[in-house]
């Protein structure tokens, strides 16, 4: 009985960490990260994933990808960048200043996913707003394509100047593209 009530938990505990990386979800302060609370399998799905992509490398290091200085001078000091679980031969890493709760967030897609441009949206995400360059912006964020990938980069701050988190997230998706 008591094997089977720890079964169970953790498969909810797959379940909600798959679920909540799918979405984007970042980590509370305090709270169990998903990845430590579903042990091998999240590394079991990326596997799949990257089998059924044809993925058989590495993911992208996305913490790599942003300099320290630049992410300090978005948000200032932060706790250094955390990467996401990684599905697919994708990566995504986010920078949280615990003092404010302000954040940058870059989210590389898997090969291929937008190896013609950004992929067509479903009309019920909502409205988008093109952006020079291919790029969208879209829920807060700027997406766009890198390298055959589709991509995504988030300025959460309280700057209200003109432009304010949606240009500076523009700027770093551009620079994102360039290290890449």
């Amino acid at each position: 009985m008591v094997s089977l009530q720890i079964a169970r938990s953790t498969l909810a505990a797959a379940v909600l960490a798959m679920a909540l990386t799918a979405c984007g979800a970042q980590t509370i302060p305090g709270a169990a990260s998903p990845a430590a609370s579903a042990g091998s399998g999240l590394s079991n799905l990326a596997s799949a994933e990257n089998t059924a992509r044809g993925a058989t490398g590495p993911g992208v290091d996305a913490c790599a990808l942003v300099p320290a200085a630049d992410v300090e001078a978005l948000i200032g000091k932060n706790d250094g960048g955390h990467a996401a679980p990684q599905v697919g031969d994708g990566g995504s890493c986010v920078w949280t200043n615990t003092d404010n709760q302000y954040s940058v967030s870059v989210d590389i897609g898997a090969t291929d996913t937008a190896a013609n441009g950004l992929p067509a949206l479903d009309p019920a995400v909502g409205r988008t707003e093109p952006l020079a360059g291919g790029m969208r912006y879209l829920a807060g964020a700027v997406e766009f394509a890198a390298k055959g990938r589709d991509c995504s980069a988030q300025v959460a701050t309280n700057d209200t100047t003109a432009g304010g988190d949606k240009a500076a997230a523009v700027t770093l998706a551009t620079a994102v593209t360039s290290r890449m």
